[in-house]
């Protein structure tokens, strides 16, 4: 049975908040929304947001029975704002290293899950130009879903 999508993303987030050194339950989490938001918020940092951006569907048999499940999350990694005291690009690297190496290709302990797929991180200048360091990616997994 596959798993729903709110668990994969559950997975992800406690995967993340487990095992790269700085982050907890409370800097892990859903997020959609600004960035931007999260400053005023009062909201510590680094903070990693995920949400699901894509679910794709692709036929597997004539009967469109059995079908591939394509789901993609975005994650975006707030490292801080470097408009206070001992903002270090430094320190917002080894946080990639982190997430990269917790996430690249890892296994969530979802039967018939795939292992996730990481992207690219990419600067989010419109969250620099509001004096936040912010990196975002995509995480990539599919699984096989069967209609009853």
């Amino acid at each position: 049975m596959a798993a729903d999508i709110k668990t994969i993303s559950d997975a992800i987030i406690s995967r993340l908040a487990a095992q790269v050194p700085g982050l907890n339950s409370r800097t892990v989490a859903t997020f959609t929304g600004s960035v931007a938001d999260l400053a005023a918020q009062g909201r510590n940092f680094p903070f990693v947001g995920i949400s699901l951006s894509s679910v794709n569907y692709r036929s597997l048999n004539a009967e469109e029975s059995l079908a591939r499940e394509e789901l993609s999350f975005s994650v975006k990694v707030v490292v801080e704002d470097f408009r206070g005291q001992g903002f270090s690009l430094e320190t917002g690297y080894g946080l990639l290293d982190e997430v990269r190496d917790c996430l690249l290709g890892a296994r969530l302990g979802i039967d018939g899950l795939a292992p996730l797929e990481l992207g690219a991180f990419r600067v989010d200048s419109a969250a620099e130009k509001e004096g936040l360091a912010v990196f975002g990616s995509s995480i990539s997994t599919w699984q096989l879903r069967q209609s009853v």
